[in-house]
């Protein structure tokens, strides 16, 4: 086998593993249902939630609501107000919600989601009432049914770590395809890794873990994709992560364009960091522990955001195919499985969301993920910042 042909192969390995979650995702149904709630037989379990808040004042309120009003008597949910400027505390203490609770944290060095997420926890630990399951909820994101508390506690039984389905709603039509690729990541990705694997990725917002796992747990950190790592580090102790499809927690995508670049950055910049400085020496532990499912969850880490690993692609076809090289029809067989798949996505996609798609949500996207590439050689695009809805 030609130096060539092994460099196609190594750059195709990513894409059959997308190709393999594209294609078993299509065989489940993940649209929500509209209401749950008659379908669950109540489970004892304690819940605390943890939301951290950073400048929400202009959403905090209905995110605390849409949690409290299916919560139990005894449940508790922690608001994290982390370094605000603004009223988010004021506006959360002014609901006057029995089973709520606020936190003001202000540190100068210690910045970040992670930090915040640590102090709510730390409160936990430190109260003397413990409770069967912690999850954390961002404090821009709402409940899609009524009831899916109910389903999440039902899963405690099961599960000692999962994550439920976390979608972003397209704001504007410059966001529309930002949210389609979340969608791809967050919602269809993690169904083809549940089956393929039995096991996915930590999402941000959205996941829960029992009491019989919280001493693997370990929030505090600057990183800007904390949840991928965290996620990580505890499959790496033999902890997966499955998926609950049938919970949905929604937020909405930023509505201008220098936010909603910004916000992509921050995710994708993580994302490659993670990608480029941990994925081999965390291959090789998994490989030494005998742990094939954190070995699978790293190769999957190996698949690069969508659109840049698409036109990685084509740019390495027409390449080759400058050069007369015949391999480079390997890339085309890929292209003809994998855009069918991609558009079969984007109609369930179109379909669960009643939106219509423009060409001028294209070039915006191309524009955003340009701006994305050329951030990844910015240091400033490498720490965590704060984005306006």
């Amino acid at each position: 086998m030609t130096v060539e042909s092994v460099l196609v192969w190594l750059s195709l390995i990513p894409g059959i593993i997308l190709l393999a979650e594209l294609a078993i995702s299509l065989i489940k149904k993940i649209e929500p249902q509209a209401n749950v709630s008659s379908q669950v037989t109540k489970y004892e379990c304690s819940l605390a939630i943890i939301m951290p808040a950073h400048n929400e004042e202009a959403v905090v309120e209905k995110s605390v609501q849409s949690v409290h009003s299916q919560l139990s008597i005894g449940d508790l949910l922690v608001v994290v107000a982390d370094n605000c400027t603004d009223d988010t505390a004021k506006a959360v203490r002014s609901l006057n919600l029995e089973g709520v609770i606020i936190l003001e944290r202000f540190d100068s060095i210690h910045k970040g989601k992670g930090f915040a997420l640590s102090y709510g926890y730390n409160y936990l630990i430190q109260k003397e009432e413990s409770y069967d399951l912690i999850g954390i909820i961002d404090a821009d994101c709402l409940f899609a049914e009524q009831g899916s508390i109910d389903l999440i506690k039902q899963e405690c039984k099961y599960e000692d770590l999962f994550q439920v389905r976390y979608l972003m709603k397209s704001n504007e039509n410059n966001s529309l395809m930002s949210a389609f690729a979340w969608y791809l990541k967050t919602s269809v990705r993690s169904v083809g890794m549940n089956k393929l694997f039995g096991a996915c990725h930590i999402q941000g917002s959205g996941f829960f873990f029992s009491s019989r796992v919280m001493n693997l747990v370990d929030f505090a950190s600057g990183s800007i994709v904390e949840d991928l790592e965290l996620g990580l580090n505890m499959a790496e102790e033999k902890v997966f992560c499955k998926y609950l499809s049938n919970v949905t927690l929604l937020s909405v995508m930023p509505s201008d364009f220098d936010t909603l670049q910004i916000q992509k950055s921050r995710w994708e910049v993580g994302h490659l960091n993670v990608l480029l400085n941990e994925s081999f020496p965390r291959a090789l532990r998994a490989i030494k522990n005998l742990n094939p499912r954190y070995f699978f969850l790293i190769c999957d880490l190996s698949i690069p955001p969508l659109v840049t690993y698409l036109i990685f692609l084509t740019i390495f076809m027409f390449t080759l195919l400058i050069m007369g090289s015949v391999i480079s029809s390997i890339y085309l067989v890929y292209f003809l499985a994998i855009l069918p798949l991609i558009y079969l996505h984007w109609r369930r996609f179109c379909k669960s969301f009643n939106v219509n798609f423009e060409f001028i949500q294209l070039v915006t996207y191309s524009k955003i993920k340009l701006k994305v590439v050329i951030n990844y050689f910015n240091k400033k695009a490498r720490v965590w910042n704060k984005t306006k809805r």
